[in-house]
């Protein structure tokens, strides 16, 4: 047995090698994890906790949720609460530094390629309206939170995994769109419902996805399975499910009497 967290091309890689011996693999792979606001959400309760799932280690995490989908009546409204919220209440800094909330990308490389995204999103008619840019008065491959809108849910930086704290706010007119944009991928790792109580459910058990926090969910939680959907993965970690993949079911059969 062969198990892996990380990219999707090494997770191919892994597989490939693993197939000449028919060897098991668990692999936890990548993710485009949307937060779908649904109408009547409260976005006081909403926006703070959305946007620090994808600041969180610098947007650097498989379960980030970088895509916001939320309807159109409150698009205005979201957006500027998370603009002050992201000025405001997200320091980036020293991440040896209690205070700080994001930290540096892993290398000048990575942060190209992120910023090559923003780029070609803005070209394509997208716009940054919050965030953004370098930190020149920190040494280290820094980028600000970002927030994108105005760009197609079909655009790459709506469909490929950046590990940057960058997400893009997408609206939506009626439920059936919600939910087909934030399936609309090829990932189903994780995601995120704010909306009355019964509705999320509902709205969660359509959504493509291994784990669905409703309402902010809970802390995290060892001891249930974290499994990937589509292209997120193959098999499942933490939990009894988890420890589970690392057993083979023995069957012993014997005549009565």
């Amino acid at each position: 047995m062969v198990t892996f967290t990380g990219s999707n091309a090494v997770g191919e890689a892994v597989m490939k090698a693993a197939a000449p011996t028919n060897k098991k693999v668990v692999l936890e792979l990548g993710g485009k994890s949307p937060t779908v606001v649904l109408p009547g959400a409260d976005l006081d309760r909403a926006v703070g906790p959305s946007l620090l799932r994808f600041c969180r280690n610098a947007g650097q995490g498989c379960g980030a949720t970088t895509r916001i989908v939320v309807h159109r009546d409150q698009l205005d409204e979201l957006v500027e609460r998370s603009r002050r919220f992201l000025e405001e209440s997200v320091p980036v800094g020293d991440p040896t530094d209690e205070r700080t909330e994001v930290g540096p990308l892993i290398s000048a490389e990575h942060r190209a390629r992120v910023e090559g995204y923003l780029e070609r999103a803005v070209a394509d008619g997208g716009r940054i309206v919050a965030g953004g840019g370098r930190v020149a008065e920190l040494p280290g491959w820094y980028l600000r939170p970002t927030l994108v809108t105005g760009v197609d849910p079909d655009h790459e930086i709506c469909q490929d995994e950046l590990f940057a704290p960058v997400a893009v706010v997408l609206p939506y007119d009626d439920l059936d769109e919600a939910v087909a944009i934030a399936n609309n991928l090829r990932y189903g790792l994780n995601a995120l419902v704010w909306g009355p109580h019964e509705q999320a459910v509902e709205v969660a058990m359509r959504l493509e996805s291994g784990t669905v926090a409703i309402n902010g969910g809970g802390g995290s939680r060892p001891d249930v399975p974290w499994v990937g959907a589509k292209q997120s993965g193959v098999g499942m970690e933490m939990g009894t499910d988890g420890f589970a993949e690392f057993f083979t079911v023995k069957h012993l059969q014997w005549a009565a009497g």
